[in-house]
């Protein structure tokens, strides 16, 4: 009996398939990793995630869109976490503040 890798048992077609599932390729990526990385290692990817969203388009990330997804985090490193993208726009635009209030440094005579 001859073993197949499973790299050769994963087609096109089933790919397919399964990506038309998914509205991302994170989501796909995530719940089907190794169909993924396969379609992605054969070149597969461009042709079968024509259909999915891509959050990172050059207008997505605007002031609102961050701080919606900011509200949903409980601090900076939280939203770092969660939504990198998101956090590397606010911070490089210095929307981090607007978003989060700064703590103030403890020091030993603010605890006296």
């Amino acid at each position: 009996m001859v073993k197949h890798k499973i790299e050769n048992l994963i087609t096109k077609e089933n790919c397919e398939k399964l990506a038309k599932l998914y509205n991302t390729k994170w989501g796909f990526c995530q719940k089907h990793y190794t169909y993924y990385q396969i379609a992605k290692e054969k070149n597969w990817l461009k042709d079968m995630c024509k259909h999915m969203k891509n959050k990172k388009e050059k207008d997505y990330w605007t002031y609102n869109n961050c701080k919606e997804k900011a509200k949903e985090c409980v601090g900076r490193k939280d939203f770092s976490k969660k939504f990198s993208y998101a956090y590397k726009v606010s911070l490089k635009n210095k929307w981090l503040d607007d978003f989060f209030t700064k703590r103030k440094k403890r020091t030993i005579s603010s605890l006296l």
